[in-house]
């Protein structure tokens, strides 16, 4: 299990805050007992995982690191009052291993407690409306409808703190190492490392530290809270165990280490690490519990083999003896006790009468005979006993030769090959796309600036010789650009004078119509003629200009993942897509989206209608539904 320090969870923390925060929970697992899981969804930037390991570690990963398990009732239950949350903040407690995230909309607090043992709790109002595992120690209760009582606090030293007090804080009867790692809370390798570095021995008793001796353990330890304030995050493999850090450590210069860019991403590893190592051990230990088992049933097919075969041999040699002394066998009658010291010369003391009944045999093979009845008769039961026996060793035979074969390829997969690492690489989640775009129904590409810096931005570094700029003949237009457009034909020219003039102002003035204008690339300069002043944020058109008219019509979809997409009108007709149009008008656009989805018969979630209402034009719309105006 992958063990941190507070300052190692703060660093945790900043870095998932980055990502979760404006995140709306779209789903929650449980990919194992310990670990808590929520798919989060940013309009805009798209998914990720923040996963929670109770008594471990919390990290953000963009990358599905486990397949979902089958939620249990616990993980339903989490998941009924979590679905659709944003995430309004994301924390550490003081400097206790404790993280806490809070809702927009709601008074919930998730809690991850990563020290050992470690637990999740949702609060609400501070009362535990569902905790992962409930406990009671030491007279804390953690069961629902209990006020939550973090445990007791323990003392951190903090990065950067000043470090010429801390010596008191130490147990003087503890041993260097664990006074640093208990008394500081800076955890074994750190601890570790600073006595390694001030060149004290990491046994001896605090109290026996000689002043020199502190000064060079407070000057180790400051230099290495320096550098855990500018981490350089490593992971080091020792003796089959993932141990993540913030920087550098002398005291594992000899192990195998990977440098990340990031403390995540080498929890990450480390976490993922310790996961597979444990699993493949488990499965070691299954199968080595499974080759016990068939060893046992071997040799117990190997002990009755035996046994049989030592029957059937004991029988031959009965058999044998039997037919050759059948006449004695037969005269036996006539003088019963002449004929049983005859029979006992012959057959040993395994002779035996008793109540007219002759036994003749061994301890390992034995027959019966009667008088009146035919010895011939008797030795002809011996032989098909014998061969049913016969038949029985060669089944067994051949069941302790596959037994045996199967033991030989078990065997030799006991100690498999040793699992390698594979680095687990966290790819940023996407930003927020600087340009609207759409492809026309011609496949070309189309990108509108959002505003006048993003305009300016797109002309600047994204036009090339092939392009074509369209824009609006009115203030407050998007440029839009149509890449190769010098190639698209004039529906495509028309589908992106469409989009230009819905997102420009005419939209907002409730124009029905807009006059927008297209011209080649060379056509645009930002450097105006001599003697003139071009505003900032402004460009010029050189040459002729050709216009069109276009409606202000937009088609609102969802696609098959149910994301929400918006085109021109003219570019859903022609390609057939399944919409709702809009136009100009007041209805607003959050309980639009809610209005297209249901008309759409879809069920998107709430992250994904705000995704839709945010691209709605100005934030407001009339609604039409198969050319019926449904809401103005």
């Amino acid at each position: 299990m992958v063990a941190l320090n507070s300052a190692e969870v703060s660093v945790l923390v900043k870095e998932a805050g980055k990502e979760v925060i404006g995140s709306y929970v779209r789903n929650v697992y449980t990919p194992h007992e310990r670990a808590v899981v929520l798919r989060l969804y940013r309009p805009g930037a798209g998914s990720g995982e923040l996963w929670l390991v109770a008594g471990s570690a919390i990290f953000y990963v963009t990358a599905s690191l486990r397949v979902p398990s089958t939620p249990s009732a616990k993980t339903l239950q989490l998941r009924r009052y979590l679905i659709n949350q944003p995430i309004q903040h994301i924390q550490q407690m003081g400097y206790e291993r404790i993280v806490e995230l809070y809702f927009t909309k709601t008074e919930y607090r998730l809690l991850a407690e990563l020290m050992p043992p470690g637990n999740i709790i949702l609060t609400s109002d501070n009362k535990v409306l569902w905790v992962l595992e409930e406990t009671t120690r030491g007279g804390r209760v953690l069961k629902k409808g209990s006020d939550y009582l973090p445990p007791p606090t323990r003392y951190s030293l903090l990065p950067g703190a000043n470090i010429q007090d801390v010596w008191e804080k130490l147990n003087p009867k503890s041993p260097l190492v664990s006074a640093l790692s208990r008394d500081l809370g800076i955890g074994g390798k750190y601890a570790e490392e600073i006595a390694y570095r001030s060149g004290v021995d990491k046994m001896k008793k605090v109290e026996d530290i000689t002043e020199d001796e502190v000064g060079k353990v407070k000057q180790a330890l400051n230099s290495l809270l320096t550098e855990i304030s500018y981490p350089s995050p490593r992971l080091y493999f020792k003796d089959g165990e993932a141990i993540p850090s913030l920087t550098v450590l002398k005291t594992m210069e000899e192990y195998e280490s990977k440098v990340f860019e990031n403390f995540t991403e080498s929890v990450i590893n480390a976490y993922m690490y310790e996961v597979e190592q444990s699993e493949a051990k488990a499965a070691r230990d299954r199968h080595e519990k499974f080759v016990e088992r068939l060893r046992k049933e071997l040799s117990e097919k190997q002990h009755a083999m035996l046994q049989l075969e030592k029957k059937m041999s004991a029988l031959e040699e009965l058999i044998t003896k039997v037919s050759e002394h059948i006449n004695l066998i037969e005269g036996f009658w006539e003088d019963v006790d002449g004929g049983l010291m005859r029979l006992r010369e012959v057959f040993g003391e395994g002779v035996k009468y008793e109540q007219g009944l002759l036994v003749v045999g061994t301890e390992d093979a034995s027959t019966e005979f009667r008088k009146g009845v035919s010895v011939h008769r008797q030795v002809g039961k011996m032989f098909e006993e014998l061969k049913s026996i016969r038949h029985a060793v060669q089944k067994l035979r051949e069941e302790v030769d596959s037994l045996a074969k199967k033991v030989a390829e078990a065997e030799a997969k006991i100690t498999p090959e040793p699992i390698p690492f594979k680095a687990v690489k966290i790819e940023p989640r996407r930003q927020s796309r600087p340009f609207r775009e759409f492809t026309t129904s011609g496949g070309f590409k189309v990108l509108l600036g959002k505003d006048v810096r993003s305009n300016i931005t797109l002309l600047k570094k994204h036009l090339e010789k092939t392009d074509i700029v369209l824009h609006a003949d009115l203030h407050g237009s998007p440029a839009t650009v149509v890449k190769m457009g010098s190639k698209a034909s004039q529906n495509d020219l028309e589908e992106a004078a469409q989009m230009t003039a819905c997102y420009s102002r005419a939209w907002k003035e409730g124009f029905g119509n807009c006059s927008v204008y297209y011209v080649s690339a060379d056509q645009v300069s930002f450097t105006p003629p001599s003697g003139q002043y071009l505003p900032k944020g402004s460009f010029m058109v050189l040459g002729r200009k050709t216009y069109l008219t276009s409606e202000l019509r937009l088609a609102a979809y969802f696609d098959h993942d149910l994301n929400p997409h918006i085109t021109p009108a003219l570019t859903a007709l022609r390609v057939g897509v399944n919409h709702v149009e809009l136009r100009p008008g007041n209805t607003k656009a959050h309980e639009a989206s809610k209005v297209i989805a249901d008309l759409l018969e879809v069920k998107p979630s709430e992250e994904q209608l705000q995704s839709l209402a945010g691209e709605i034009p100005y934030g407001r719309c009339s609604i039409y539904f198969r050319n019926k105006l449904i809401r103005s």
